[in-house]
């Protein structure tokens, strides 16, 4: 978060992207991630997104997966369907060159890079940036 002058960018770096703190379920998010062969520190930030983000919904571009379905329901009771508009589109996988092109047609909002991950807040008050960084 360092470097970071926006207030929202900032906090969503640290308190969310980078949390250095466990949560309850962080065990049983890590067990399915590693039986599916994802990486458990990508599901563990989507779970800190769709909390984050509750109660609205956020949507997430990625192959289907137990663990990423678990860790959203577990952060956010109200998933997107393809006729709501999220709040932030999670990306993984083969859908993260997609979702920055999404970012990259925007007007505003702010995209979250990392290698193995895309997180897009759209926001029409969110300046157009976007942040390279590494989940811990």
């Amino acid at each position: 978060g360092h470097g970071v002058h926006s207030p929202f960018a900032y906090r969503f770096v640290r308190e969310v992207l980078r949390q250095p703190y466990a949560y309850y379920i962080y065990p049983e998010l890590d067990e399915a991630a590693r039986s599916e062969g994802r990486d458990p520190r990508v599901v563990r930030a989507m779970y800190r997104t769709a909390l984050f983000f509750a109660p609205t919904p956020v949507e997430v571009q990625s192959a289907h997966s137990d663990a990423v379905e678990m860790a959203l329901k577990a952060g956010n009771s109200h998933l997107c369907n393809p006729k709501e508009t999220a709040r932030c589109i999670i990306a993984t996988d083969n859908a993260i060159d997609g979702v920055i092109r999404y970012w990259e047609q925007a007007d505003s909002g702010m995209l979250f890079h990392t290698p193995e991950a895309a997180f897009f807040v759209k926001s029409k008050l969110l300046p157009h940036q976007r942040f390279d960084i590494l989940l811990p």
